[in-house]
């Protein structure tokens, strides 16, 4: 191509760039000025999707990435320029484009659903008395339906006037509608009991099973229920639940009574495939010698009215009749261990625990996390509506029939020294660690090992600040091996503690 060619090109080019002005170009004949060739769509603060509203309104900002475009938006009429928040005041389409220099965006659009937020007064669980529930909103125009039988409310069920009375174990499901907007359901689990009714076989009144969602909750039915029956393949495909994990150790760690589930399982969005460590037929002779050791402690702890009381009988029981074995044999792990056999690992003190605290109408789970320099389980058990830290593992004194009760009925501030909570379940309170800053607190350590190292000096005393300890005390034990070798220290530490004080010591 001749020179003469490209410059015709060139200038066509050029010439047909300026002529496409309105269609969506603007060309400028000084290259120095900025070419606009297309504007942004506007963007929500909001994204499209079911809105649960504390007001009368949800309120949407647009915006546009194109600096000094104009937004103009409708929402379900004519378009209008966008001059600030959208208030919604009903279930609504928003469609918006932005322009700039006589240039069009393309339309976005954005679809929302308001639901109703729902406040009630008395929330589910178990109850010595006759309780009374009160429905309200802060959203105006609200009216509720609810049933006490399971099923599912319509507008035709029973309307919300007043408080509703719960005078025996039920399931409240309430729906909340306004005009407009899209209906708000609730479901709720009320157990109400004598001081001397038996948790164990009460599902939904169990801690765990309370705080799942409504899909969870039938999930949990469904996995509790196969398990008991053996069946070797559980398919939950039909509630569609994205935490199939954690509910079957919902399951797990609320009923202490299934004893003869394996640790090992596997798992999938669509179901779980449980392992046992034992025959049905063979479960039935160990129920029954379980059944006769729980009842003969629950027996003595249910003559004591007082709750705390009787759960500390249950820990002086225990200490007297198990002895800490962690062996690997799967016994050591469950309940029939520790009141058969009279060993058990930490997990199998603590399903034991809640195994006769539920027999003598305490609310007791098990917690999954990390003490005595290793994974550990404890209890928390419900007294006066606070819950407490039990760990009668840790209070079993190693040598005789003594128990000591260092961490019996102790608050989170305390058992935070040294213990520190997996993110497995979502507990009654949770004892977690930023891993991060315990990093960083731990370099510091290592930074003092090592000054001190440099200096012939072999054992570093370090006191900490940080809280929880016992989420520094277990990133020490994973990785101060590893610690002292990147800082290039040719000997072996050790470490002890005390509170918040750390002793490490190379040798």
């Amino acid at each position: 191509m001749s020179r003469k060619t490209v410059f015709s090109v060139l200038t066509a080019v050029f010439l047909m760039g300026t002529a496409a002005v309105s269609v969506g170009t603007t060309a400028f004949a000084d290259s120095s000025q900025t070419v606009e060739v297309s504007v942004a769509k506007p963007t929500a603060n909001k994204s499209s999707g079911t809105k649960t509203c504390t007001g009368s309104t949800c309120k949407v900002k647009l915006s546009c990435k194109t600096e000094g475009a104009e937004i103009y938006y409708s929402v379900g009429g004519d378009y209008q320029l966008y001059t600030g928040e959208i208030a919604l005041t009903e279930n609504a389409e928003i469609k918006t484009y932005a322009v700039k220099n006589g240039i069009k965006s393309d339309i976005a659009v954005y679809n929302y659903k308001l639901k109703p937020y729902v406040k009630i007064s008395v929330k589910g669980g178990r109850y010595y008395s006759v309780k009374s529930v009160k429905l309200s909103s802060t959203v105006e125009g609200v009216e509720f339906y609810y049933t006490l039988d399971g099923s599912e409310p319509t507008t035709s069920s029973e309307h919300y006037t007043d408080k509703i009375r719960i005078t025996k174990s039920c399931t409240l499901r309430i729906i909340a509608c306004k005009d407009g907007w899209t209906e708000s359901s609730s479901s709720y689990d009320y157990t109400i009991a004598s001081k001397n009714y038996s948790l164990l076989n009460n599902t939904k009144g169990k801690y765990y099973y309370q705080s799942l969602n409504y899909n969870e909750k039938q999930a949990y039915e469904k996995i509790l229920k196969d398990v008991t029956n053996f069946s070797n393949y559980i398919d939950l495909s039909e509630f569609a639940c994205k935490s199939n994990e954690k509910i079957f150790y919902a399951v797990k760690y609320d009923n202490p009574q299934i004893f003869w589930l394996d640790k090992s399982f596997t798992v999938s969005d669509e179901g779980i495939t449980p392992k046992y460590t034992m025959k049905k037929s063979e479960s039935s002779d160990v129920k029954k010698m379980l059944t006769e050791e729980a009842e003969k402690i629950s027996k003595k702890a249910l003559k004591e009215s007082d709750i705390q009381e009787r759960a500390k009988i249950i820990q002086t029981e225990l200490c007297a009749k198990v002895k800490y074995d962690s062996s690997n044999a799967p016994e050591n792990s469950e309940v029939y261990g520790a009141l058969i056999y009279g060993r058990a690992n930490s997990e199998g003190y603590a399903k034991a625990y809640a195994y006769i605290a539920q027999l003598s109408s305490i609310d007791a789970v098990c917690i999954d996390g990390f003490a005595d320099m290793s994974s550990h389980c404890w209890n928390m058990i419900r007294i006066n509506n606070k819950w407490l830290h039990v760990d009668t593992a840790l209070d079993d004194h190693p040598v005789g029939d003594e128990c000591f009760y260092s961490y019996f009925c102790v608050k989170d501030a305390a058992i935070g020294s040294d213990h520190v909570t997996n993110t497995t379940l979502s507990y009654p309170s949770s004892i977690s660690y930023n891993e991060r800053t315990a990093k960083t607190e731990f370099n510091k350590i290592i930074k003092a090992v090592k000054s001190n190292y440099l200096n012939k000096i072999y054992v570093t005393e370090y006191t900490t600040k940080y809280k929880p300890t016992g989420g520094l005390l277990k990133y020490i034990y994973y990785n101060l091996n590893s610690g002292v070798k990147d800082a290039k220290i040719n000997m072996r530490p050790w470490f002890s503690y005390e509170g918040n004080k750390f002793v490490i010591t190379l040798k």
